[in-house]
């Protein structure tokens, strides 16, 4: 009697993730930082009103990783923190006129990156296929759940 293999979703979605990063980290492999790229491009689009921890809740980041994250960033020289006005227990994270020159090859990099990964779907699949995605997400989302980080280590060959 022959069996359906069981594969693990999970699997097949840290595997997708390896070859999207792969990708997208080699049509960008000249900018100055190696990684954080994302975070560095939502806290452009923030102009200023994006805190460390709503950066940490957007990403579902730990409160660790996420200072290590501005850290790097802010090292490179394309963020700064800055007290909010407001509340200064708060820091907003401001994009930096280094790192706001990185963002146009960054978004050009997504996009194309995206691009490969669709090719070939209809524009209705791709509409359909990430609706199925943020379904699979909220599904999972409100689940029981132990937490991970998932780190991607360019191999050298």
């Amino acid at each position: 009697m022959d069996q359906e293999q069981v594969i693990p979703f999970g699997k097949l979605f840290s595997q997708l993730a390896k070859e999207y990063v792969g990708t997208f980290s080699k049509r960008i492999e000249n900018l100055p930082i190696k990684r954080h790229f994302y975070p560095l491009l939502l806290i452009y689009e923030a102009d200023g009103r994006l805190s460390q921890t709503l950066l940490a809740n957007e990403l579902h980041m730990d409160k660790v990783s996420l200072v290590r994250l501005v850290d790097y960033l802010s090292e490179k020289g394309c963020v700064e923190r800055q007290k909010n006005p407001h509340d200064r227990r708060e820091q907003l994270l401001l994009c930096t006129a280094k790192g706001a020159l990185l963002i146009p090859e960054i978004r050009q990099a997504i996009v194309e990156t995206n691009e490969r990964c669709l090719d070939g779907f209809s524009p209705t699949e791709v509409k359909q296929f990430k609706t199925l995605l943020s379904q699979l997400e909220l599904n999972l989302r409100n689940q029981p759940q132990d937490t991970y980080d998932m780190k991607f280590i360019k191999k050298d060959h």
